[in-house]
Protein backbone atom coordinates (compact mmCIF):
# COMPACT_ATOMS: atom_id res chain seq x y z
CA UNK A 1 0.00 0.00 0.00
CA UNK A 2 1.28 3.61 -0.51
CA UNK A 3 2.32 5.77 2.59
CA UNK A 4 0.56 8.54 3.21
CA UNK A 5 2.20 12.27 2.84
CA UNK A 6 2.14 12.79 6.49
CA UNK A 7 3.96 9.69 7.70
CA UNK A 8 7.87 11.10 8.14
CA UNK A 9 10.67 10.43 10.57
CA UNK A 10 9.16 12.86 13.34
CA UNK A 11 6.08 11.23 13.45
CA UNK A 12 7.61 7.74 14.82
CA UNK A 13 8.06 7.42 18.67
CA UNK A 14 11.70 5.31 18.80
CA UNK A 15 12.34 3.87 22.31
CA UNK A 16 15.45 6.04 22.05
CA UNK A 17 13.17 9.07 23.93
CA UNK A 18 13.08 12.34 22.64
CA UNK A 19 16.60 12.41 22.00
CA UNK A 20 17.73 14.53 19.13
CA UNK A 21 18.74 12.46 16.26
CA UNK A 22 20.30 14.22 13.03
CA UNK A 23 18.48 13.11 10.21
CA UNK A 24 19.52 11.69 6.74
CA UNK A 25 20.12 13.61 3.42
CA UNK A 26 18.07 10.97 1.58
CA UNK A 27 14.19 12.27 1.53
CA UNK A 28 13.36 8.50 0.93
CA UNK A 29 15.25 7.53 4.55
CA UNK A 30 13.04 6.77 7.10
CA UNK A 31 16.33 6.27 9.55
CA UNK A 32 20.43 5.89 9.24
CA UNK A 33 22.80 4.45 11.48
CA UNK A 34 26.94 4.61 11.04
CA UNK A 35 26.57 5.05 7.07
CA UNK A 36 23.44 2.84 6.53
CA UNK A 37 20.23 3.84 5.70
CA UNK A 38 16.93 2.40 6.10
CA UNK A 39 14.64 3.42 3.07
CA UNK A 40 10.56 3.52 3.57
CA UNK A 41 10.63 1.20 0.42
CA UNK A 42 12.11 -1.50 3.19
CA UNK A 43 8.89 -1.32 4.99
CA UNK A 44 5.99 -1.97 2.22
CA UNK A 45 5.49 -5.57 2.88
CA UNK A 46 4.97 -4.64 6.59
CA UNK A 47 3.05 -1.70 5.84
CA UNK A 48 0.77 -4.05 3.87
CA UNK A 49 -1.17 -5.02 7.21
CA UNK A 50 -1.88 -1.77 8.38
CA UNK A 51 -5.99 -0.42 8.15
CA UNK A 52 -5.45 3.30 9.93
CA UNK A 53 -2.76 5.61 10.17
CA UNK A 54 -2.15 4.94 13.88
CA UNK A 55 -1.78 1.41 12.18
CA UNK A 56 1.23 2.49 10.24
CA UNK A 57 3.05 4.71 12.64
CA UNK A 58 3.16 1.89 15.00
CA UNK A 59 4.38 -0.77 12.13
CA UNK A 60 7.28 2.23 11.04
CA UNK A 61 8.01 2.95 15.09
CA UNK A 62 8.55 -0.91 15.46
CA UNK A 63 10.45 -2.08 12.45
CA UNK A 64 12.48 1.18 12.78
CA UNK A 65 12.94 0.56 16.69
CA UNK A 66 14.42 -2.78 15.89
CA UNK A 67 16.82 -1.95 13.08
CA UNK A 68 18.62 1.04 14.59
CA UNK A 69 19.00 -1.42 17.84
CA UNK A 70 20.42 -3.94 15.49
CA UNK A 71 22.80 -1.63 14.16
CA UNK A 72 23.80 -0.09 17.57
CA UNK A 73 24.60 -3.65 19.22
CA UNK A 74 26.39 -4.75 16.04
CA UNK A 75 28.49 -1.50 15.67
CA UNK A 76 29.30 -2.01 19.87
CA UNK A 77 30.09 -5.68 19.33
CA UNK A 78 32.85 -4.95 16.67
CA UNK A 79 34.51 -2.49 18.73
CA UNK A 80 34.08 -4.41 21.89
CA UNK A 81 34.73 -8.00 20.77
CA UNK A 82 38.11 -8.46 18.74
CA UNK A 83 38.28 -10.04 15.60
CA UNK A 84 39.53 -14.04 15.84
CA UNK A 85 39.71 -17.05 14.43
CA UNK A 86 36.44 -18.69 16.40
CA UNK A 87 34.58 -15.83 15.01
CA UNK A 88 35.77 -16.13 11.67
CA UNK A 89 35.32 -19.43 11.42
CA UNK A 90 31.34 -19.43 13.00
CA UNK A 91 30.86 -16.62 10.13
CA UNK A 92 32.54 -18.81 7.11
CA UNK A 93 30.56 -22.15 8.29
CA UNK A 94 27.47 -20.37 8.59
CA UNK A 95 28.23 -18.78 4.96
CA UNK A 96 28.80 -22.39 3.52
CA UNK A 97 25.48 -23.69 4.82
CA UNK A 98 23.59 -21.08 3.49
CA UNK A 99 24.53 -21.50 0.59
CA UNK A 100 24.35 -24.85 0.29
CA UNK A 101 20.98 -24.49 1.77
CA UNK A 102 19.74 -22.36 -1.47
CA UNK A 103 21.91 -24.72 -3.74
CA UNK A 104 19.53 -27.75 -2.48
CA UNK A 105 16.30 -25.49 -2.58
CA UNK A 106 17.19 -24.91 -5.93
CA UNK A 107 17.90 -28.55 -7.64
CA UNK A 108 15.19 -29.87 -5.88
CA UNK A 109 12.91 -27.16 -7.35
CA UNK A 110 14.26 -28.34 -10.13
CA UNK A 111 14.18 -31.95 -9.83
CA UNK A 112 11.42 -33.12 -7.90
CA UNK A 113 8.60 -34.56 -8.90
CA UNK A 114 5.36 -33.78 -6.47
CA UNK A 115 2.88 -35.95 -8.16
CA UNK A 116 2.03 -38.77 -6.02
CA UNK A 117 -0.41 -41.44 -7.13
CA UNK A 118 -2.75 -43.42 -4.64
CA UNK A 119 -0.68 -46.40 -5.56
CA UNK A 120 2.91 -45.09 -4.27
CA UNK A 121 0.22 -44.01 -1.16
CA UNK A 122 -1.10 -47.52 -0.86
CA UNK A 123 2.72 -49.02 -1.50
CA UNK A 124 3.85 -46.61 1.35
CA UNK A 125 1.26 -47.56 4.19
CA UNK A 126 1.84 -51.04 3.67
CA UNK A 127 5.76 -51.18 4.08
CA UNK A 128 5.12 -48.76 7.53
CA UNK A 129 2.24 -49.89 8.16
CA UNK A 130 3.32 -49.94 12.11
CA UNK A 131 4.01 -46.40 12.01
CA UNK A 132 0.20 -45.73 11.50
CA UNK A 133 -1.15 -47.17 14.87
CA UNK A 134 -3.91 -44.98 16.20
CA UNK A 135 -3.02 -43.06 19.43
CA UNK A 136 -6.18 -42.11 20.04
CA UNK A 137 -9.68 -43.16 18.89
CA UNK A 138 -10.99 -41.22 15.88
CA UNK A 139 -14.46 -41.35 14.01
CA UNK A 140 -16.42 -40.07 11.28
CA UNK A 141 -19.22 -37.77 11.97
CA UNK A 142 -21.67 -34.92 10.97
CA UNK A 143 -22.68 -31.65 13.08
CA UNK A 144 -24.16 -29.05 13.30
CA UNK A 145 -24.79 -26.28 15.02
CA UNK A 146 -28.46 -24.00 14.19
CA UNK A 147 -30.70 -21.67 16.00
CA UNK A 148 -33.20 -23.23 16.89
CA UNK A 149 -35.32 -20.67 14.99
CA UNK A 150 -34.15 -23.08 12.21
CA UNK A 151 -35.00 -26.58 13.46
CA UNK A 152 -38.14 -27.06 11.55
CA UNK A 153 -39.46 -30.01 8.73
CA UNK A 154 -37.21 -28.86 6.10
CA UNK A 155 -34.15 -29.27 8.51
CA UNK A 156 -35.35 -32.77 9.71
CA UNK A 157 -35.95 -34.07 6.48
CA UNK A 158 -32.55 -33.01 4.90
CA UNK A 159 -30.67 -34.70 8.61
CA UNK A 160 -32.28 -37.48 8.53
CA UNK A 161 -31.65 -37.90 4.96
CA UNK A 162 -28.39 -36.98 4.88
CA UNK A 163 -28.90 -34.83 1.96
CA UNK A 164 -25.72 -32.80 2.62
CA UNK A 165 -25.95 -30.12 -0.37
CA UNK A 166 -28.97 -29.32 1.31
CA UNK A 167 -27.94 -28.94 4.63
CA UNK A 168 -25.39 -26.90 3.46
CA UNK A 169 -27.86 -24.18 1.09
CA UNK A 170 -30.22 -23.92 4.19
CA UNK A 171 -27.18 -22.80 6.40
CA UNK A 172 -25.31 -20.63 3.87
CA UNK A 173 -26.44 -17.37 5.19
CA UNK A 174 -25.59 -17.65 8.87
CA UNK A 175 -22.50 -17.89 10.63
CA UNK A 176 -22.28 -21.38 12.50
CA UNK A 177 -20.58 -24.23 13.30
CA UNK A 178 -20.96 -27.30 10.65
CA UNK A 179 -18.90 -30.94 10.08
CA UNK A 180 -20.31 -31.78 6.93
CA UNK A 181 -17.46 -33.83 5.28
CA UNK A 182 -18.76 -37.71 5.72
CA UNK A 183 -15.44 -38.68 4.63
CA UNK A 184 -13.05 -36.89 6.94
CA UNK A 185 -11.67 -38.37 10.23
CA UNK A 186 -11.70 -36.58 13.62
CA UNK A 187 -9.40 -37.44 16.34
CA UNK A 188 -11.53 -37.60 19.92
CA UNK A 189 -9.97 -34.61 21.10
CA UNK A 190 -10.87 -32.66 18.63
CA UNK A 191 -14.32 -33.81 18.27
CA UNK A 192 -14.34 -33.19 22.49
CA UNK A 193 -13.24 -29.73 22.12
CA UNK A 194 -16.47 -28.51 19.33
CA UNK A 195 -19.47 -30.51 20.95
CA UNK A 196 -21.05 -29.51 23.88
CA UNK A 197 -19.87 -32.02 27.20
CA UNK A 198 -24.05 -32.80 27.34
CA UNK A 199 -23.92 -34.07 23.77
CA UNK A 200 -20.95 -35.91 24.26
CA UNK A 201 -21.86 -37.87 27.30
CA UNK A 202 -24.81 -38.99 25.30
CA UNK A 203 -23.05 -40.72 22.37
CA UNK A 204 -22.18 -44.28 21.87
CA UNK A 205 -19.59 -44.13 19.53
CA UNK A 206 -19.26 -47.46 18.69
CA UNK A 207 -22.78 -46.95 16.93
CA UNK A 208 -23.91 -45.24 13.67
CA UNK A 209 -26.28 -43.27 15.36
CA UNK A 210 -27.96 -39.52 15.50
CA UNK A 211 -28.04 -37.15 18.32
CA UNK A 212 -29.30 -33.96 19.32
CA UNK A 213 -29.29 -31.33 22.07
CA UNK A 214 -30.90 -28.33 23.07
CA UNK A 215 -29.25 -25.48 24.61
CA UNK A 216 -31.47 -22.04 24.22
CA UNK A 217 -30.85 -20.33 21.61
CA UNK A 218 -29.33 -23.56 19.65
CA UNK A 219 -30.12 -26.39 18.52
CA UNK A 220 -26.90 -29.22 17.92
CA UNK A 221 -27.28 -32.13 16.21
CA UNK A 222 -24.68 -34.64 15.48
CA UNK A 223 -24.51 -38.05 13.79
CA UNK A 224 -21.73 -40.73 14.20
CA UNK A 225 -20.85 -42.67 10.86
CA UNK A 226 -17.78 -44.88 11.98
CA UNK A 227 -15.31 -44.97 14.89
CA UNK A 228 -12.13 -46.78 15.43
CA UNK A 229 -10.41 -47.11 18.53
CA UNK A 230 -7.33 -46.26 19.69
CA UNK A 231 -4.11 -48.98 19.01
CA UNK A 232 -5.80 -49.65 15.99
CA UNK A 233 -4.64 -49.48 12.23
CA UNK A 234 -5.16 -45.38 10.76
CA UNK A 235 -7.20 -45.57 7.64
CA UNK A 236 -5.39 -44.31 4.47
CA UNK A 237 -7.22 -41.26 4.30
CA UNK A 238 -6.23 -40.31 7.73
CA UNK A 239 -2.70 -40.19 7.34
CA UNK A 240 -2.60 -39.51 3.29
CA UNK A 241 -0.79 -35.92 4.15
CA UNK A 242 1.96 -37.16 5.85
CA UNK A 243 2.38 -39.91 3.68
CA UNK A 244 2.80 -38.00 0.87
CA UNK A 245 4.81 -35.46 3.20
CA UNK A 246 7.05 -38.75 3.87
CA UNK A 247 7.14 -39.50 0.04
CA UNK A 248 7.97 -36.39 -0.47
CA UNK A 249 11.10 -36.26 2.00
CA UNK A 250 12.21 -39.87 0.52
CA UNK A 251 12.48 -38.31 -3.18
CA UNK A 252 14.04 -35.10 -1.65
CA UNK A 253 16.75 -37.16 -0.12
CA UNK A 254 17.28 -39.36 -2.42
CA UNK A 255 17.78 -36.18 -5.54
CA UNK A 256 20.39 -34.88 -3.35
CA UNK A 257 21.86 -37.68 -1.94
CA UNK A 258 22.21 -38.84 -5.84
CA UNK A 259 23.57 -34.96 -6.67
CA UNK A 260 26.24 -34.87 -4.08
CA UNK A 261 27.57 -38.25 -5.23
CA UNK A 262 27.94 -37.10 -8.72
CA UNK A 263 29.51 -33.65 -7.91
CA UNK A 264 32.09 -35.66 -5.99
CA UNK A 265 32.77 -37.89 -8.89
CA UNK A 266 33.06 -34.52 -10.70
CA UNK A 267 35.36 -32.85 -8.32
CA UNK A 268 37.53 -36.03 -8.72
CA UNK A 269 37.90 -36.06 -12.48
CA UNK A 270 38.63 -32.32 -12.80
CA UNK A 271 40.78 -32.60 -10.10
CA UNK A 272 39.36 -29.66 -7.56
CA UNK A 273 39.63 -32.18 -4.98
CA UNK A 274 42.30 -34.86 -3.38
CA UNK A 275 42.77 -37.52 -0.32
CA UNK A 276 46.08 -37.63 0.82
CA UNK A 277 46.96 -41.53 2.45
CA UNK A 278 48.29 -41.34 6.52
CA UNK A 279 51.02 -43.36 7.18
CA UNK A 280 50.63 -44.46 10.47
Amino acid sequence: MPLSPYITILSVSFFLGSCEVSKSDNPDAIASAYGQELLISELSDHLDQAETATDSQFIISRHVDGWLMDRIMYKKATQQIKSNKAISDKIEAYKRSLYIFELENQILSEELNTKITNAEIDTFYSKYSNDFILKEKISRLLYVKIPASMDNDVFSTYWQTEDLPAIKKYLSNINTLVLLDDTKWYPHSTIQSVIPKKLINKINFSKEESYSLDVAPNKYYVKILETIKANKSAPVSYVEEDIKNRILHERSEKILRDKRQAFFQQSIKNKNISINNIDE
